[in-house]
């Protein structure tokens, strides 16, 4: 069986496959959990395959717990000019999040224009066209960085994370969470609605969502465009990359 393991910048989620492209399990774990998620898994894992930008200090957990209970190395997905029929246009590929680029090779079997939101700490939205080009796109702040971002820099602000039931709040803590919640869905749908005007064409588009607010993030949306939403994305990109023989 292969692990499959999305490791981002405050939790991770994995999944389990036994043929290339059927998952048996999945589930999300904290980073300071990840040994006794692994030794609770079943036996026969013989690769793990990882997309990661939790940083050196995650990465070098990740790598060491999976060498001492599996006794062999993780694989890691890198960011490349081509994999798997997608050409990468990316100006500075250097600085391209991994997890962009695999979401991106998750897309690929959708057809069309594909817009890629992926909504975790960070909200990425990205452009992979019709012609299967990588185009890049937009990373703003998810809901815990703008929530965390604005308590914690203004002083006499506190106010605890929350959902909004009004745009009008009648406390500081409301008027706080609306300003989150209603500030995100508002950028997330100006966004979408600019990128198919930024690159014109006549085929079809969509919006593909991933990520730990990706529901929450569906919900709330109004667009024009077929939204679906794809919560194991990253696990697909993945897969494709093993099964085009990337790793």
């Amino acid at each position: 069986m292969v692990l499959l393991i999305d490791a981002g910048n405050t939790r991770l989620k994995w999944a389990l496959t036994d043929s290339g492209s059927v998952v048996l399990n999945k589930g999300v774990a904290d980073y300071d959990s990840i040994r006794d998620l692994l030794t609770t898994m079943p036996g026969g894992i013989d690769e793990v395959l990882v997309s990661c930008v939790a940083g050196d200090q995650k990465r070098e957990l990740i790598v060491n717990t999976v060498d001492d209970l599996y006794l062999f190395k993780p694989s890691f997905a890198s960011v490349s000019g081509q994999a798997c029929g997608i050409e990468n246009c990316y100006q500075s590929m250097e600085t391209l999040g991994v997890d962009r680029w695999v979401a991106a090779i998750g897309a690929k079997d959708f057809v069309g224009n594909r817009i890629i939101v992926d909504a975790g700490t960070a909200v990425t939205i990205d452009l992979l066209d019709a012609s299967n080009q990588f185009r890049g796109g937009v990373i703003l702040p998810g809901l815990e960085l703008m929530h965390s971002a604005l308590v914690g820099e203004t002083a006499g602000i506190a106010a605890k994370r929350d959902v909004a039931d009004s745009v009008i709040g009648v406390t500081t803590q409301q008027c706080v969470n609306a300003g989150v919640n209603y500030g995100l869905v508002g950028a997330v749908e100006y966004i979408i609605a600019q990128i198919p005007k930024a690159a014109p064409n006549d085929e079809l588009w969509q919006l593909i969502v991933c990520g730990g607010d990706g529901g929450w993030l569906v919900d709330k949306i109004k667009t024009e465009l077929p939204v679906v939403l794809d919560e194991g994305l990253l696990f697909k990109g993945l897969l494709n990359m093993k099964n085009a023989g990337v790793f």
